[in-house]
């Protein structure tokens, strides 16, 4: 007996194939750029040259920012200040037996 024809197949590739029509924004009713951000942007600005150039703030870092960041890159950065989790040392209500000196042989 012959095998019928694979029929599901063909009719799975023409239905995957139908869908490659092309740019499905290019229809009439669909979505389309319509630049509303940069409008909102532009309303939101109190000075409209502020979008071409922008102002720096009154309180503005900058300039120590700029060292700072020069020198990270130049690799001549400040050593970090020596520090400790906490300068309290803990307190142990039973005395604590000497350790043996580190390099030291141990008596095995």
């Amino acid at each position: 007996m012959r095998a019928p024809w694979p029929f599901p197949l063909l009719l799975l590739l023409l239905l995957v194939l139908s869908g490659c029509k092309g740019d499905d924004f290019s229809r009439p009713g669909t979505w389309h750029a319509s630049r509303a951000n940069d409008a909102n942007l532009l309303l939101m600005l109190s000075d409209s040259q502020d979008a071409r150039q922008g102002r720096a703030a009154p309180d503005s870092r900058g300039q120590a920012a700029a060292v700072a960041v020069g020198r990270l890159e130049s690799g001549r950065r400040f050593p970090l200040p020596a520090s400790t989790l906490s300068r309290i040392a803990p307190v142990s209500p039973e005395p604590v037996a000497a350790q043996p000196a580190a390099g030291g042989s141990d008596a095995r």
